[in-house]
């Protein structure tokens, strides 16, 4: 139980997985400067032993909040089979340009159409600890929580996520996102975004390939990196892909002048 405005929380009846964790996130507002310790007390259950009292410590500045964050959530494409894939895209804008916004939390709860992909975790530049959560079939369940997050200052920060379309029959899914708490911003608002998930087939695969051209460059010197996707079926296209290649130190996009050619009926972002 966790009641708004209580000083505490009380925990009862609760079951740990075999081998695995359970996760409790308690909002807390700071309402007097200071420093202070919380403790759990022993962890009592009715099949094990005791478990020891664990701590910690939350220090409570006097300074003014910043201005909440600015929240934009999408999931494109609009519309995929039962099966397909889609990408939830997140992202945070902090308008002060001087103070970044610390220990965001995040919480994504998707309607029973969706749940999180196989390898659900695309981009995450947000920081923090992102916790995925298996979905409920049949009910509304807490699908991700970001933890602990930042936003630099006059800067942005971005989670994507893979989901799979569950539910056909023209039911359109929801994924509704909350920006709960900051550590020193104000909370944020609630933000939603829709895709129709429908019945159907799905196509074989694209497959990818690519390479650069030269291999082997100096330090600023340019190579350019083709990326092909083949669509092998004869008579159907594939709509609506999708793909994020983040490269590793060392590489970057040409500073000027034209960085990407050839794409055809996409939207990319450079």
């Amino acid at each position: 139980m966790a009641f708004p405005g209580d000083a505490g929380i009380a925990i009862s009846n609760a079951t740990i997985p075999p081998g695995s964790t359970c996760v409790y996130f308690i909002s807390v507002t700071g309402v007097a400067p200071g420093t202070s310790e919380l403790h759990t007390g022993p962890i009592v259950t009715a099949n094990s032993d005791f478990g020891s009292d664990v701590s910690a410590t939350l220090t409570v500045s006097g300074d003014s909040l910043l201005s909440a964050p600015t929240v934009l959530e999408t999931i494109t494409p609009a519309s995929i089979v039962v099966g397909g894939t889609a990408q939830i895209s997140i992202t945070l804008t902090n308008n002060d340009p001087t103070h970044e916004v610390t220990g965001i939390h995040l919480t994504d709860v998707y309607s029973p159409g969706l749940e999180n992909a196989p390898s659900a975790l695309v981009d995450n530049t947000c920081g923090g600890v992102l916790i995925l959560h298996p979905h409920d079939p049949g009910l509304y369940a807490d699908d991700f929580h970001l933890y602990n997050g930042t936003i630099p200052a006059g800067g942005t920060c971005r989670i994507v996520l893979n989901v799979v379309g569950q539910i056909g029959g023209g039911i359109t899914p929801t994924s509704f996102l909350t920006n709960d708490t900051n550590a020193n911003a104000e909370a944020g608002g609630y933000t939603t975004a829709s895709i129709a998930v429908v019945d159907g087939s799905l196509l074989d695969k694209a497959i990818a390939s690519k390479q650069f051209a030269p291999p082997s460059v100096a330090v600023g010197e340019t190579s350019e990196m083709t990326i092909e996707l083949t669509n092998t079926n004869q008579f159907l296209p594939i709509n609506g892909a999708q793909f994020t290649d983040n490269y590793p130190p060392g590489i970057a996009n040409v500073p000027s002048g034209t960085v990407l050619e050839g794409s055809t009926n996409s939207s990319v972002r450079e």
